[in-house]
């Protein structure tokens, strides 16, 4: 139908379906076909932000995409997408005159760049894994990897957290709608390079209380200046990224998740005694030995214990053993009434591996 409609001149209703039909996941042959179709629509019409949606995906497979993105960012008429033998000369005077137009007014656009297959790969961590006090200053590392032909820069790599990943809708979520933010200006990404940045989170600027969770949850490139004429971003949503699990990501890149400790000190737990080889099906038993490195007593200790689901395995299980020697999949200890400041306890675990793997009991 939007061939129909390309074909009768009705340009702005055929780029309209084609960009609907994109975003909805088709086959790749099939979906360089419609963005080379929409790319020519946007074109013709004038249509900036359609335009730039085609070159991020396009800048793969054609060298032309990259050279119309960079004309356009710096507020000059791009070349037609397609042959100009197709055209007039008053044809291409006029494309050329809407251009013009559109440059003559500032312009901002922002593409979710999240579901795309753009030229640009982004990977993002907190190299912190332990908790961290409120007032910390927290680095976050964010990789970048160009697939251009030439360098390209960002006038700016911005990160975004919340306290909870929250499901906002791709057409509002941006990451000034982030809890707390940080940026890196300037970074020039060289071709088929990976590029690391570090941006350090000042917490103290932002409203967080002890034992609240930090997510990352978005990273905005920058193209332009918010000041010109010209300015725009290409976000990347964490918060609806399939590879984002409810757990903690634990990884050799980083964390996705940082915590905020719960006082100026906690229990912790001594490494020696978390180790605990067990062989299926049988009961094995450890003693944690747990110091308080508070500053001051911690009283009604209650030690609880979840199954954490692994990635390492298909298929994992472990039951805990309770005082009457019943398995359950979660178990709650009480611990002591109060433990002073320096004081170590040790608390008995019992539990049973059912099926073989790695398997984490993450004390909460």
């Amino acid at each position: 139908k939007a061939n129909v409609y390309y074909s009768s001149g009705d340009l702005v209703r055929a780029l309209q379906l084609w960009v609907a039909v994109v975003r909805e996941g088709i086959p790749p042959a099939v979906r360089l076909d419609i963005l080379q179709k929409a790319i020519s629509a946007s074109y013709c019409v004038a249509s900036l932000k359609d335009y730039v949606w085609c070159c991020v995906q396009l800048i793969l497979n054609s060298p032309a995409a990259e050279e119309g993105l960079r004309a356009v960012l710096q507020c000059q008429p791009p070349a037609p997408p397609f042959p100009q033998d197709d055209l007039t000369p008053a044809q291409m005077a006029q494309y050329q005159q809407s251009w013009t137009k559109v440059f003559t007014e500032r312009q901002f656009f922002s593409i979710q760049a999240s579901h795309l297959e753009g030229f640009v790969t982004v990977q993002v961590g907190f190299l912190e894994n332990e908790p961290v006090q409120m007032d910390a200053r927290v680095p976050v590392r964010v990789c970048l990897k160009s697939s251009a032909m030439h360098p390209i820069s960002f006038s700016a790599v911005v990160v975004g957290c919340d306290l909870e990943r929250r499901r906002r809708t791709a057409g509002t979520a941006t990451v000034s709608d982030s809890v707390l933010q940080a940026s890196r200006q300037f970074v020039t990404l060289e071709p088929q390079t990976k590029t690391t940045v570090i941006v350090m989170l000042d917490l103290s600027t932002a409203q967080i209380q002890k034992g609240q969770c930090l997510w990352i949850t978005r990273v905005c490139l920058e193209l332009g200046d918010r000041h010109s004429k010209m300015f725009g971003q290409l976000e990347y949503n964490f918060d609806n990224t399939p590879c984002l699990q409810p757990q903690r990501l634990r990884s050799d890149f980083g964390c996705s998740m940082l915590r905020i400790a719960a006082s100026d000190g906690e229990l912790v737990a001594n490494p020696s005694t978390t180790h605990v080889n067990c062989l299926v099906a049988e009961i094995a038993a450890a003693t944690l030995e747990l110091k308080n490195t508070c500053n001051h007593s911690v009283e009604s200790v209650r030690l609880d214990f979840k199954r954490n689901e692994q990635q390492s395995t298909e298929a994992i299980a472990v039951l805990f053993v309770d005082e009457d020697d019943e398995l359950r999949s979660e178990l709650t200890i009480v611990g002591a009434g109060s433990v002073e400041s320096g004081e170590t306890i040790h608390i008995p675990v019992r539990f049973s591996a059912q099926l073989v793997g790695s398997i984490d009991l993450e004390l909460e």
